[in-house]
């Protein structure tokens, strides 16, 4: 487990870009074909706004112990001077990635947005081995092999 003060406890292991265009989340779920959606990936519950086309550097990092959690993340992505991704970023990364189908999640620990049900959740893409766009349980913790996603700003 990550401690005040520690050393790294992840590595980055995969490099990718994207361009964000401000489609909403319905366009890009409809593009993406995936296997499975959760039903909650909703305009509403997720919602992006119109924008000029963006290009962002998505670092992916695997953390190397056992069950970390989301707040423990967040830690190792501030280590390695990466920024938290956008749901925004998640949905594109699963258009323009249509590979990204791993026995891993690739996590983007956005702000967690408040489902319905009273939970907060954050975006996961693939996982299985399948190209699901699942929402998943913010306050957790996660399998050693997923992926998490930060951004880097140039």
């Amino acid at each position: 487990m990550l401690q005040s003060g520690a050393a790294r406890c992840s590595q980055i292991t995969m490099i990718s870009s994207i361009v964000c265009r401000g489609y909403k989340t319905s366009k890009l779920v409809e593009l993406a074909r995936y296997d499975w959606v959760d039903d909650w990936i909703t305009d509403e519950l997720f919602p992006i706004q119109p924008h000029r086309d963006v290009r962002r550097k998505i670092e992916f990092i695997q953390c190397e112990y056992d069950n970390p959690s989301s707040k423990e993340v967040l830690k190792e992505l501030v280590h390695h001077g990466l920024k938290r991704p956008t749901h925004e970023d998640a949905l594109e990364f699963g258009l323009q990635h249509p590979s990204a189908g791993t026995p891993w999640i690739y996590v983007f620990l956005h702000e967690p947005v408040l489902m319905p049900i009273g939970l907060c959740g954050v975006l996961g893409v693939g996982g299985h081995g399948r190209r699901n766009l699942g929402v998943h349980q913010f306050d957790r913790r996660w399998h050693r092999g997923d992926l998490f996603a930060g951004i880097r700003e140039d």
